[in-house]
């Protein structure tokens, strides 16, 4: 059963299938974008970093996804480009960069987070109907505090601020 919706921590380590069904490598990161001009607007995902067997990792555009299934990733196509991944200007790998960094929640539904700073614990996407995937949650909590977990609260991308790769790159954001 493929799924239409997923968080992005789920997909680390899944494995990538081709169309014959052989194994092409595991998930590492997800690569978004997050755009300066319009950050209310929900990220685009551009693809994934896929660890091969010799340890290479590799670019895999989302639109060659064909399926994410609960144990994993299957492609429409077994050619894929054996570049080595580098980061471009605007991107943000979703679990090296943007999980555990601060940000702040404006959200009315939970007064109680306004004006604190809080962790990002994990991304929500969801494929949209033209095939495109995007950002749609943010999940986060507030600090530990004596070895006490928080509460995870599950946030529109529209009500987090602090998600800009400028905001990413602060000293003291320990990512």
């Amino acid at each position: 059963m493929a799924v239409t919706r997923v968080y992005v921590a789920r997909l680390a380590g899944l494995a990538v299938l081709g169309p014959d069904g052989e194994s092409i490598g595991r998930v590492r990161d997800v690569v978004v974008a997050v755009r300066y001009d319009r950050l209310r607007q929900q990220p685009r995902v551009h693809g994934l970093v896929v660890e091969l067997p010799t340890r290479r990792r590799i670019f895999v555009p989302m639109l060659r996804v064909t399926s994410i299934e609960p144990g994993t990733v299957a492609l429409n196509t077994g050619t894929v480009s054996l570049r080595r991944f580098s980061q471009r200007p605007g991107e943000m790998l979703a679990l090296a960069q943007i999980v555990d960094s601060t940000v702040r929640v404006d959200d009315p539904d939970l007064p109680d987070l306004a004006g604190v700073d809080v962790l990002v614990t994990d991304l929500g996407i969801e494929q949209t109907r033209t095939r495109d995937w995007r950002v749609c949650r943010v999940a986060v909590r507030g600090h530990r505090r004596l070895g006490r977990r928080r509460t995870v609260h599950v946030v529109d991308w529209t009500h987090v601020r602090g998600l800009t790769p400028y905001e990413i790159g602060r000293p003291g954001q320990d990512v």
